[in-house]
């Protein structure tokens, strides 16, 4: 015990002690240093450098919430299937947008009024099942301003990609992607939009001379035309028009098809859960303007059309319903047939549930 008051009240036998005990560490553990430590070099770290540059799926909903989430969160499943919650919505709210992305890529959201805007994904939050964010969260949207397309463009502005949007009354615009290097949260304009027309979909596109643009309407028509016939144009530009539409018709998405993409075919999802694929050259290319073909049979049973992408067989199709219920399927698994058919059953819906997105994930 007097020993031990002695080590508490003496302050040289303390320093004794824990110099005796440094002195058996080192001789026990001691080694050659394995790191550097530098006064000289400084280097600024960003935070995308911490960030594990894994594969996500982005939806947006009606109202304007935001849920990332990482694939492999979805396990594959046959067409057919219920699916499982990919994000959470309010009662009267429904996923409408949903894309694949890498986490340090950027994502460019596209609204009704002709405004673009860039996310960066790594600042992105949610989790399967979530409600996530709303999109003012991370962008100076205005309040009449709806998201209208979300666009994985990458981790850079490639001056070579081009920016195609499409109206829902028929004008379609190209620009360069460079043009949106540097927006600001407040966002830049896209397209100056008419009266009462509003943007519906918008593509990011690396033409080619033989690249064609698909348009698909809701009633179930179809055009396709060679990219070439749209000029490249500046942000303020309104565009030119693309599509002759019937009384009541209004498009609904845009697909591309490359110079190679001969053998894919155009992947058709309707509202009530109805797919199909049709083989690219029962599409003839047509002039820009026209009023296009057929591309659906059956459309009181089937439901309207709520999206068409250009497809191949190693391609993951991951649609999504109203009540946030999402399946992912490989798209082998859907039927080739005719341009003039109803298709198959893709989705089982629920409760009045109807598809609501559908996006493609490429392998």
């Amino acid at each position: 015990m007097e020993e031990l008051k002695d080590v508490i009240t003496s302050d040289e036998r303390t320093y004794e002690i824990m110099k005796k005990e440094l002195m058996d560490l080192k001789e026990k553990y001691a080694d050659q240093r394995r790191t550097k430590i530098s006064l000289v070099e400084k280097r600024d770290y960003r935070i995308e450098d911490l960030v594990s540059d894994e594969e996500i799926v982005i939806m947006v909903s009606h109202e304007g919430y935001v849920n990332t989430t990482t694939l492999q969160d979805y396990r594959r499943q046959y067409r057919g299937g219920r699916g499982t919650i990919g994000m959470r919505t309010r009662d009267e709210d429904f996923v409408e947008h949903v894309i694949s992305s890498s986490r340090l890529s950027k994502t460019m959201v596209i609204t009704s009024l002709g405004k673009a805007y860039v996310l960066r994904n790594h600042e992105l939050v949610g989790s399967r099942g979530a409600k996530g964010k709303h999109i003012l969260s991370y962008i100076k949207a205005g309040q009449d301003e709806k998201v209208k397309a979300i666009i994985n463009i990458g981790k850079d502005f490639d001056p070579e990609k081009n920016i195609v949007m499409v109206t829902k009354f028929g004008k379609i615009k190209r620009i360069s992607l460079s043009e949106f290097s540097n927006v600001r949260s407040s966002g830049v304009r896209a397209m100056n939009i008419p009266k009462g027309d509003e943007i519906v979909d918008a593509v990011l596109v690396k033409p080619g001379n033989e690249t064609t643009i698909m348009l698909s309407t809701r009633k179930g028509m179809c055009i396709r035309f060679r990219i070439s016939d749209i000029r490249i144009m500046g942000r303020n530009a309104t565009g030119v028009n693309a599509m002759n539409l019937k009384e009541g018709d209004e498009i609904v998405s845009m697909s591309v098809v490359g110079e190679k993409d001969g053998s894919k075919t155009l992947l058709t999802i309707t509202r009530n859960g109805y797919g199909k694929r049709t083989r690219l050259e029962e599409y003839r290319i047509q002039s820009r303007g026209g009023m296009g073909i057929k591309n659906l049979s059956s459309m009181n049973k089937v439901g309207e059309i709520v999206s068409t992408a250009v497809v191949d067989d190693e391609d993951e199709i991951l649609v999504v319903t109203e009540n946030g219920f999402t399946i992912r399927f490989s798209a082998k698994n859907v039927r080739i047939m005719g341009r003039i058919t109803q298709g198959v059953k893709v989705v089982d819906l629920k409760n009045g549930d109807k598809v609501s997105s559908m996006t493609v994930i490429k392998e």
